[in-house]
């Protein structure tokens, strides 16, 4: 039988926007960007997992879904990091909010849309346990690992309705973008440890 969805709307790789040929079910990869994208290939935690590096066609996708509204990304990106999970439990998923500022100018959060993804893939409930108490600059626009640290200092809080729907002791699995000095996350995971949970582990889509 012809799909006729398929033939009105055709895949297309999230990397290069090829269309992906119909036989290849189920995937938004297409055969050569599956072959050429800079495939992370060191261990996978056991803090930190991730499909990825942060650069070629995957830093040039990730610069689409963000500042470009590619937002279909979010799907292959979700299904990736996902699969990089394996090895621990986690009780929930939760991400790092996007300053608001930056979700209104961008018309959505970018990590919530991940974390959407990760956790329908991974059967875990999706909850939003942290806020943005303040708007700061851009962390790739910091010069340094030290200006990273200080620019998210404090910037973060636990949303204590959303933490009480967990059990003490929860273990975490957050969803960031990009992974470069760990600033952000290990702010987030203070937070969040602090709020009472066991453990927060970190996901993202590629790692530099």
């Amino acid at each position: 039988m012809i799909d006729v969805l398929s033939l009105l709307y055709p895949k297309t790789c999230a990397f290069c926007r090829k269309k992906i040929p119909r036989q290849v079910s189920g995937a938004y990869i297409c055969p050569e960007c599956q072959d050429t994208l800079p495939w992370y290939t060191g261990a996978q935690g056991p803090d930190l997992f991730a499909p990825l590096y942060y650069r070629g066609a995957a830093r040039s996708a990730i610069h689409r879904f963000k500042f470009k509204r590619a937002v279909s990304c979010a799907k292959t990106f979700g299904a990736l990091m996902a699969q990089s999970v394996h090895g621990v439990t986690f009780d929930a998923v939760t991400w790092i909010p996007c300053s608001l500022p930056r979700r209104l100018k961008r018309g959505f959060d970018q990590c919530r849309l991940l974390a959407l993804e990760v956790s329908k893939r991974l059967g875990l409930p999706l909850i939003p346990m942290l806020t943005r108490k303040r708007h700061g600059r851009a962390q790739f626009k910091q010069p340094d690992a030290k200006s990273r640290e200080l620019n998210v200092q404090n910037a973060f809080a636990a949303r204590g309705k959303a933490a009480a729907r967990l059990a003490p002791g929860a273990r975490i699995l957050l969803v960031d973008d990009i992974y470069t000095t760990g600033a952000t996350c290990a702010e987030c995971r203070r937070v969040l440890l602090e709020a009472g949970c066991h453990s927060v582990r970190f996901v993202c889509i590629a790692r530099k």
